[in-house]
């Protein structure tokens, strides 16, 4: 409640005394129905139903209040009620359904069951106010009680009672969902690897990869050396060929297919799965790419120079993979006084 609301609240208290009164009835029926209740009735239903009272004030039901006295002129769109009671809710103003300077009829309702008598209700749009007579309620609860045992609130809906907000079981049950759903993924990216793991030992051969690698390499130097560098490279399977050594060693080496990926996936893999190597080695192995594509782009323009120079970048690129994985971390020495 604002500050004005109270000190507008207060002067009508204390001012209530003075005030007009008004004589008032509350009424719950019309023709033998109540018409205002909050919901819809079944008139059949309730007319033959024995436990139904139309004169019964129940919690939640609207009510209306006749009242007529002295004229009081008011300002309806600021009308409120300020009873001198001590029970919150136990009476609520929802709608001034007629208001003239001699009479007025409201729809009210209580929230609170039990006997209330509450006097001194005070009627006022801030400026003018009346007080009405003294109003008595008995307002029964909806809740139906067994016989010999007071009346008790309904449990919840469900295996658990939804003692916070909704948006915060909506945002825990998202975040369960997640993580269930990142841990299956998770499960079949290890499943897959080490599928392909196995896959990938199938390509191994009795010597490592290294020996292998250099093995095919010197038989690709050979062929270049009986030729004259330069003239026109005539063999066009040989870059093929020492495309899939440089291929095949990565896959032996590193158990990365790059014999089936591309450059992108071959080097976000070695990112993933071998980050010192990629750190040092990727650039020569980016290089090595390119320039195998170059030269598979360009074959009918090739010399036997070109291809030595290739074989060169793969033997450079191959060595300093082999020296980052092999290579033994040097321990110090620990001075001796």
């Amino acid at each position: 409640m604002s500050e004005e609301a109270k000190d507008s609240q207060g002067k009508v208290a204390s001012e209530s005394s003075a005030a007009t009164v008004w004589q008032c009835e509350p009424e719950f029926e019309v023709d033998g129905l109540p018409s205002l209740q909050t919901d819809k009735v079944d008139e059949k239903k309730l007319k033959e139903d024995p436990e139904v009272d139309l004169q019964q004030m129940t919690v939640g039901r609207k009510f209306l209040l006749r009242c007529q006295g002295e004229p009081v002129f008011f300002n309806k769109k600021k009308l409120q009620v300020f009873p001198e009671y001590t029970k919150p809710f136990a009476l609520q103003l929802l709608e001034v359904r007629r208001l003239d300077e001699k009479s007025g009829d409201f729809v009210l309702t209580s929230y609170v069951p039990g006997k209330h008598k509450i006097p001194a209700t005070v009627l006022t749009d801030g400026d003018e106010a009346v007080r009405l007579s003294e109003i008595a309620l008995d307002v029964k609860s909806v809740v139906k009680a067994e016989k010999g045992k007071p009346p008790t609130p309904f449990g919840p809906f469900g295996p658990i009672e939804l003692g916070w907000p909704l948006f915060v079981w909506i945002a825990l049950a998202a975040l369960i969902v997640s993580f269930v759903f990142s841990v299956i993924v998770l499960f079949f990216k290890r499943r897959t690897y080490k599928q392909r793991l196995e896959q990938l030992k199938e390509f191994d051969t009795a010597l490592s990869a290294y020996e292998q690698f250099n093995k095919e390499h010197r038989g690709f130097k050979r062929r270049v050396e009986y030729n004259d560098s330069q003239k026109k490279m005539t063999d066009e399977t040989l870059v093929d060929q020492i495309e899939n050594n440089f291929k095949f060693y990565l896959v032996r080496e590193l158990r990365v297919p790059a014999h089936e990926w591309d450059e992108k996936k071959t080097l976000k893999e070695l990112k993933s799965r071998h980050r010192l190597i990629f750190k040092s080695c990727s650039r020569q192995i980016k290089m090595t790419f390119e320039e195998i594509s170059k030269a598979q782009s360009h074959k009918d323009q090739l010399k036997w120079q070109d291809i030595s120079l290739l074989l060169q970048l793969c033997q450079r690129t191959v060595s300093a993979i082999w020296l980052k994985k092999n290579k033994k971390p040097v321990r110090k020495k620990r001075r001796t006084a």
